[in-house]
């Protein structure tokens, strides 16, 4: 397949297939999410392929020059652990779609605290911010880039972390507690309203969890059952 190449779920099912370490078939949800618009809240079960979900439709949208795709995936989690499972799963996701498309160049980065790629220097998702890139790394790292405030980097640089992460930038939270703490200070604090354009795509967040327990505390989300994916949109 070529970059940019429209392509059917027939082949989304082969290319999903490619990415996962059994070959099973994508679950009907897993291609919901690459075939629909992205949600606003997404609820699945542990065990039934979140990060795979997410991965696989954002870089099968990326493939086809989805416009409503933006060219960074942002993976906030609240553990070093989480970071290090997501990364690996990342580098395979990556690896599975350069074999599938042709001409399609992924960046990957990690922003850690004490570890994940070197602080000092302009990272590639600076310099090369026309890239398609997937930056995961801890709330506290991705949040205080995303409030100006970067831990562990030069206030020179505060300005360039805020405008990539709020540009053509698809948020991902696990769990509704980091994005309540993203709206609050980096939207409400900043004068900038619910819904935003930061630029020529709408800079996206959506919030994963395992179960309702997760994000029944905010009435906007609107989790399905137990056993059942579901997803809201923001009206």
């Amino acid at each position: 397949m070529d970059l940019g190449e429209t392509m059917s779920i027939a082949e989304f099912d082969s290319f999903f297939m490619s990415g996962v370490t059994d070959h099973h078939r994508p679950y009907p949800y897993q291609v919901r999410l690459a075939e629909e618009d992205w949600p606003q809240t997404l609820v699945v079960p542990t065990g039934f392929g979140k990060t795979a979900a997410i991965l696989a439709a954002w870089l099968w949208k990326i493939a086809q020059g989805d416009a409503e795709t933006p060219r960074r995936l942002v993976y906030c989690l609240p553990m070093r652990t989480l970071v290090e499972q997501t990364e690996a799963a990342a580098k395979k996701w990556i690896g599975a779609t350069k074999k599938a498309v042709r001409g399609l160049e992924v960046d990957l980065a990690v922003l850690m605290g004490g570890g994940g790629a070197s602080r000092r220097g302009l990272p590639d998702w600076i310099l090369h911010p026309e890239r398609p890139t997937i930056l995961i790394g801890t709330q506290d790292m991705l949040i205080s880039a995303a409030l100006m405030r970067g831990y562990g980097t030069t206030r020179y640089r505060w300005p360039v972390d805020f405008a990539l992460l709020h540009n053509d930038a698809m948020w991902v939270f696990d769990g509704g507690a980091a994005h309540g703490s993203y709206t609050r200070h980096v939207r409400a604090d900043r004068g900038l309203p619910a819904k935003v354009r930061y630029g020529p795509r709408l800079s996206h967040a959506m919030d994963v969890g395992n179960a309702q327990s997760d994000l029944d505390e905010d009435r906007r989300f609107r989790p399905g059952r137990r056993r059942q994916a579901s997803w809201s949109f923001g009206q």
